[in-house]
């Protein structure tokens, strides 16, 4: 197991007496958090080397009359768990009697003990194994807007436009000594 925190705040500008008034801003929000997050993106006992002694592959094949062990797990005992640490700040509106909204957002995220698995030779006896990868940094913006150039509240018709994006970037910042 594992213990992760997180703390959000946010400050609703539309409630303060100076923009309370103001006839076209209906929601104006600030908000940021911080917080971190764990994965282990694995079988709880992945980490370690697992035998079996009786198997039916093995089953009545001995050496000498000494009974043999079947590989059956290829663990790795360095293996953590994935720490993910994530920063965001935004803005939230709503304006002109509800018929603009929409959000901006700027983020960081921060993957430490990034899971991976790492493929092996056919030869081995196994596909694959897990690792920790390394250290991962994913940054960008978000942003989302609405606009309702027709609505009739006594027929229940509206119409809505929304248009969205986002940039995103992702950069490797450290690489585990065991893939080199």
């Amino acid at each position: 197991w594992g213990t992760f925190g997180s703390v959000g705040v946010a400050w609703n500008l539309h409630h303060e007496k100076w923009l309370a008034e103001n006839p076209y801003v209906n929601e104006l929000k600030i908000r940021g958090s911080w917080g971190t997050t764990g994965g282990q993106n694995f079988y709880p006992f992945q980490a370690m080397m697992m035998y079996s002694y009786k198997e039916s592959a093995i089953d009545g094949l001995t050496y000498d009359d000494y009974i043999g062990a079947l590989l059956k797990a290829f663990g790795n005992p360095d293996l953590k768990w994935q720490q993910t640490e994530k920063l965001n700040v935004g803005v939230d509106f709503t304006l002109l009697n509800s018929r603009l909204s929409g959000y901006f957002n700027i983020y960081k995220d921060v993957s430490k003990s990034v899971l991976i698995d790492v493929l092996l030779a056919p030869s081995v006896g196994f596909a694959s194994y897990p690792e920790n990868m390394g250290n991962l940094e994913t940054k960008g913006v978000e942003l989302n807007f609405s606009f309702i150039p027709y609505r009739n509240l006594d027929k229940d018709a509206y119409w809505v436009i929304t248009v969205n994006g986002s940039h995103n970037e992702e950069k490797l910042k450290k690489i585990s000594d065991a893939l080199r």
